[in-house]
């Protein structure tokens, strides 16, 4: 009976390996040369290998360049680069340069090839289309292939301008198309075709946004208020600026106090929050310091809200400002300490605006800051 049944799992065993089973190493095999498109070797290099550098011959000649396209046709490279006074067509085969033409041209903003033989030029208020020809010696076009001989005349000949409106940007697509992209006065950002090749070149809007408002009408919201008497009130708008306003405009028409004629000059990045009064003492001159909700501190001046210094300092908004006391012990004497609503403090000297310490967060902040009190030697509550 044993002997019976060792002979029935020995067939088993034979059974189970006599199953085809899929290799799922044939895949990884290397595949053999006939497998290889034709012209392509198994042994192709991996790397790309540069030879030394060479001059070959001066493009633009005493000038600086201020562009450069290159387009591969028939095996050759022909190739413009343009200054800020003339264009210069070339061609390189073989290590070889041959200068085509010389054209004087100024105001170039940008140029694409758009076919072997014509490229597009942009200016500032249009588009100028040229085909390089072969031309005899009248500077007549006679018929030749897409590549030029070393003996033969080349020149370029203008063969359409289109008139283009005023736009933000612009892109030459291919060779019947350029795109430019323009915002109205109505706040609506629109983008517009102008097709090359055409006898009439009528612009087409071809996408259209949704009317939205200008910024220049959107009313200015207060962030932030720092009244240093009742007729001097610091406000900080949601526009990033400073304007000065009374205790008599601020309860009288909303609109005319927020058109003050004093107006901090450069922006910050995002509304103003928390404004401070400090003092520096080797000036005695009074500064304001405020911050942005990008986690920004600046410094402006107090008689004309001129912007003196700016960081952008924490990852939450400024909460409080406190000026160390003039003391020849405290080794921050001059300092102001900015702590934002996380707890993070940055050291700046007030006379020339340096950061000199920064600190992730305060000892033992582990919860939200309520009051920082100025000492010799320096002492935080916790809410």
């Amino acid at each position: 009976m044993e002997s019976h049944n060792l002979e029935k799992e020995t067939s088993n065993i034979t059974n189970l390996t006599s199953i085809p089973l899929p290799n799922p190493f044939k895949a990884l095999t290397n595949q053999s040369a006939e497998q290889f498109p034709p012209g392509r070797s198994p042994k192709e290099p991996g790397r790309v290998a540069l030879d030394d550098e060479r001059d070959l011959a001066e493009i633009i000649a005493g000038s600086v360049p201020l562009g450069f396209r290159a387009r591969s046709v028939g095996g050759k490279l022909l190739g413009i680069s343009w200054s800020e006074q003339q264009l210069t067509a070339f061609e390189y085969e073989l290590g070889y340069i041959r200068i085509l033409y010389t054209d004087p041209v100024t105001g170039i903003k940008d140029l694409q090839w758009t076919r072997d033989s014509s490229y597009t030029m942009l200016f500032e208020n249009r588009a100028e289309v040229y085909v390089v020809q072969l031309v005899d010696h009248d500077n007549d076009a006679v018929k030749g292939s897409g590549t030029f001989g070393w003996r033969a005349n080349v020149t370029s000949r203008l063969i359409q301008t289109i008139a283009l409106r005023e736009y933000d940007a612009v892109d030459i697509c291919s060779a019947l198309r350029i795109l430019t992209t323009s915002l109205s006065s109505s706040g609506t950002r629109s983008i517009t075709t102008f097709d090359t090749g055409e006898i009439i070149n009528l612009p087409r809007i071809i996408w259209q946004s949704d009317q939205s408002i200008p910024k220049s009408t959107q009313k200015a919201e207060i962030t932030s208020l720092l009244p240093l008497e009742l007729d001097i009130i610091v406000q900080g708008y949601n526009d990033g600026r400073l304007r000065q306003s009374s205790m008599l405009n601020m309860i009288g028409d909303s609109a005319k106090n927020s058109t003050s004629d004093k107006v901090s000059d450069l922006p910050l990045n995002g509304f103003v929050t928390a404004l401070h009064l400090i003092s520096n003492s080797s000036t005695k001159e009074r500064l304001l310091v405020g911050g942005g909700d990008d986690g920004s501190v600046a410094f402006w001046t107090i008689d004309q809200f001129k912007l003196c210094a700016r960081w952008i300092l924490f990852t939450t908004c400024l909460s409080t400002v406190v000026p160390v006391l003039d003391t020849h012990e405290s080794p921050l004497r001059g300092c102001a300490l900015c702590v934002s609503t996380d707890g993070t403090v940055a050291v700046i000297a007030i006379d020339g605006f340096q950061l000199y310490v920064f600190l992730n967060q305060l000892p033992c902040a582990t919860t939200k800051h309520e009051q920082l009190i100025p000492h010799t030697r320096l002492s935080c509550t916790f809410a």
